[in-house]
């Protein structure tokens, strides 16, 4: 008897035992397990491809405070900060902007994104991220406009408003790529829920309710309370909210139209936006009754590798509170 091909054809079976059940790649694992948006039946913006905003919004740098436009329309987007910037956040040096439309002017400015919408064809950004023994399935989804009112149906009373936003959902796998969790993104933080108690659609596609305006995403339909703690909203803010409304503050999902948009594969690398360091959006706004009028409360988003969720994927959604 040779022992040599004995030998190889136990390594060989060693090494099948070793791997993973399946060695899928990115785009397959993507769409095993890509999530169903289901948007309020009243949901003016879905998720759409970034690149009719890429081709209509200028580049805008800020400098002494105020804000002056580089390019009109940029057909390649800076990657570090500009000179003069160095010591201070990328995010309040750069910003891309549609002057068209300003979040400020607050319900009136749905319609004037509405009308600006200018690519409708629904997509969702997914990357696939490693840490040790881990995978991190991360779905990105580009709005053109949030808005938020304490009131539904919206009204002008008290409201909290930015162009752009970036929302997310993530599904973490195990090394043999079987899936633990997943956690949805909502206004600062998330919510997190082990895979057994995600609704979910052909056994492996999470489905995800999203809020009417905001894009916050939640395990379920209703009327639902927006998580004031600290961890998960600035204090201020929670402060202000729950004087105006001392009832509750809440977001809107509910049984609408549903989507499952083609993936568009990202790295840390490609597609080139995925570098740019600044806003995504002119500012975030909030609005409330005199004395607080309409005022700056902070940045328009940042894009998706800016975001603790994708230095950290596995880290981040596991600190999530459990939804």
């Amino acid at each position: 008897m040779r022992l040599w091909p004995a030998l190889c054809l136990l390594a060989v079976l060693a090494a099948l035992q070793a791997a993973p059940a399946s060695a899928l790649s990115s785009a397959q694992l993507l769409a095993r397990y890509e999530p169903v948006s289901v948007l309020h039946p009243e949901e003016w913006f879905p998720p759409i491809a970034v690149d009719g905003f890429l081709f209509t919004a200028q580049l805008q740098q800020q400098a002494a405070g105020v804000w002056t436009t580089v390019t009109p329309t940029p057909s390649t987007l800076p990657t570090a900060d500009p000179p003069g910037c160095a010591g201070t956040s990328s995010a309040t040096c750069w910003r891309l902007h549609d002057p068209r439309c300003s979040a400020a002017t607050g319900l009136s400015s749905i319609d004037c994104f509405v009308g600006i919408q200018s690519e409708p064809r629904s997509a969702v950004y997914g990357a696939v991220l490693r840490r040790g023994d881990r995978i991190a399935l991360q779905y990105w989804y580009w709005y053109a406009d949030d808005f938020w009112s304490g009131q539904y149906p919206f009204t002008d009373y008290v409201w909290q408003a930015h162009e752009g936003d970036w929302e997310a959902v993530t599904v973490v796998l195990t090394k043999a790529e079987q899936p633990l969790f997943a956690g949805y993104s909502q206004h600062s933080c998330g919510k997190r829920r082990v895979w057994a108690r995600v609704p979910k659609t052909q056994k492996t596609h999470p489905v995800v309710y999203v809020a009417l305006g905001t894009h916050a995403n939640y395990f379920a339909p209703g009327h639902l309370p927006l998580d004031l703690r600290p961890q998960c909203y600035p204090a201020l803010g929670a402060t202000l909210l729950n004087a105006y409304f001392p009832a509750g503050v809440f977001d809107e999902t509910g049984r609408g139209r549903q989507l499952r948009p083609p993936i568009t594969v990202v790295t840390a690398a490609k597609p080139q936006w995925l570098q740019f360091p600044g806003t995504w959006g002119e500012a975030n706004y909030f609005h409330g009754p005199d004395p607080v009028n309409t005022r700056v409360a902070g940045l328009a988003p940042l894009g998706p590798a800016f975001h603790a969720l994708w230095r950290e994927p596995i880290r981040t959604p596991l600190g999530w509170p459990q939804g």
